[in-house]
């Protein structure tokens, strides 16, 4: 998606950073309050240098119309 960019810096499974185009808290108010989904952790709370990337995890919990909705909601 344009404006976000996965971090493959290192092997990952089920858990990954993304990149994000714009700070993340804004991003996650604007997911739960448009799209009522909880979205990614902000690290850049605890690591400045990580500052608007966030972390996802999508597990076999998490069924293909949800990540779907997420991805949409994201664009």
């Amino acid at each position: 998606m344009e404006g976000y960019a996965v971090v493959r810096d290192k092997p990952f499974f089920k858990e990954f950073v993304v990149c994000c185009p714009r700070p993340v808290w804004e991003i996650n108010d604007y997911m739960l309050d448009e799209w009522g989904i909880t979205s990614g952790y902000d690290l850049g709370r605890d690591y400045p240098q990580l500052k608007d990337h966030m972390l996802l995890c999508v597990t076999e919990m998490n069924p293909k119309e949800e990540i779907d909705l997420l991805v949409e909601a994201l664009g």
